[in-house]
């Protein structure tokens, strides 16, 4: 009777003096397809209600802990990024304070690891640059002394521009050395040249000792100028005299 409205599943709910049940009933059929029966199976409310609060508990307890391990990995992953990202600034401080010798060494392939080769990189280009530019202003001074730079106040040769003057008194100072072109005419060049070279090598640092610069040498004259002051070209000459008197005398 259960099954004459062509049903393969009947699902009912019983109670007797020990509980509820759900009981699941479904048609068992000959090989003439034909209803010759029924399986009926059945289960106590009370016990489903058992497996789904367990169920209930251990999805609970599964994301509790995949909360925890997730929160660990986020901690660790950003203690991680955290240390090399104050590396990094460790790294930019040190060369902001002139220190340009700085490395920063981080052992990943992430973008701070990008960031930190990419510092890296730059300050190999700085350190080139300021190398390039120290080489570079020590050939310029070779030839326009920094104090000429102060008197016309430029910071560096390349802010020179035509016409730029200063007018200012100043005392100068001439230096010839007596019967030179006799003497260098029994001398080769390389001889020359290194006569040449010893005396300038004694009166130069002296002349910028007393404030003065170095206007020109031409021949056997250096002639130098004092923007300071007259006492600073006779100091400069007294010494020049002291020196040449040992010179003389060797």
């Amino acid at each position: 009777e259960v099954f004459v409205d062509g049903t393969s599943l009947v699902t009912r709910d019983d109670a007797d003096v020990n509980g509820e049940y759900m009981d699941y009933m479904t048609p068992i059929y000959n090989s003439q397809n034909e209803i010759v029966g029924a399986f009926e199976a059945g289960v106590s409310k009370h016990t489903i209600d058992d497996i789904l609060k367990s169920l209930q508990l251990w999805f609970m307890l599964i994301v509790f802990c995949s909360t925890l391990v997730i929160a660990f990995l986020i901690l660790v992953t950003n203690r991680f990024i955290l240390t090399s990202v104050n590396t990094l600034r460790q790294g930019v401080l040190e060369v902001a304070s002139g220190n340009l010798d700085v490395q920063v060494n981080v052992n990943t392939r992430d973008e701070v690891g990008d960031l930190c080769d990419g510092f890296n990189i730059m300050a190999d280009h700085i350190r080139s640059s300021i190398k390039r530019s120290r080489q570079t202003s020590e050939a310029y001074f070779r030839f326009v002394p920094e104090r000429i730079l102060q008197l016309l106040g430029k910071s560096s040769i390349t802010s020179i521009e035509t016409g730029d003057t200063v007018k200012m008194d100043m005392s100068v100072m001439s230096l010839n050395i007596r019967s030179f072109y006799s003497i260098s005419a029994s001398l080769s060049a390389e001889q020359n040249y290194a006569y040449i070279n010893s005396l300038l090598e004694q009166f130069g640092p002296v002349v910028r000792e007393n404030g003065g610069i170095v206007e020109k040498y031409l021949g056997a004259d250096i002639t130098a100028i004092f923007p300071d002051q007259a006492e600073d070209a006779v100091q400069s000459s007294v010494h020049i005299i002291s020196i040449m008197e040992k010179m003389n005398a060797e």
